[in-house]
C-alpha cells in the first residue's frame, strides 16, 4: 500500500506525462500542418521560421501551451521541443 506522499507524488507524475503529451501533440500538429503545405520549417537562424512562428501563434489561443512554453526553466530538462534538432526529429 503507498503512503500519501508516495501516492501525491505519483499523480503529481502521471499529472506531468499527460501535460507533455498534450504538448508534443500540439507541435506534432503543427509539424504535419507545415509538412502537408510543404511549408520550410526554419528560416536562417533559429529563432526565426514557419515552425516557431506557428507555434507561437498557437500559444496565443493555447493557455496550456504558453504556460508550458514559458515555465520550461522549472522543468528538469528545461527541454522546450523548439530546437532545431527538436524539429528534426519530428520530421523523421
Amino acid at each position: 500500500m503507498l503512503d500519501a506522499g508516495q501516492r501525491r507524488a505519483d499523480q503529481k507524475r502521471e499529472a506531468a506525462l499527460k501535460l507533455s503529451e498534450k504538448i508534443v501533440v500540439t507541435l506534432l500538429d503543427v509539424r504535419r500542418f507545415l509538412s502537408r503545405q510543404s511549408l520550410a520549417f526554419q528560416g536562417d537562424t533559429n529563432s526565426e521560421g514557419n515552425f516557431i512562428a506557428a507555434v507561437n501563434m498557437m500559444r496565443r489561443r493555447d493557455l496550456v501551451l504558453d504556460q508550458w512554453l514559458n515555465n520550461s526553466s522549472l522543468r528538469p530538462y528545461h527541454s522546450t521541443y523548439l530546437h532545431h534538432d527538436s524539429q528534426n526529429e519530428f520530421i523523421q
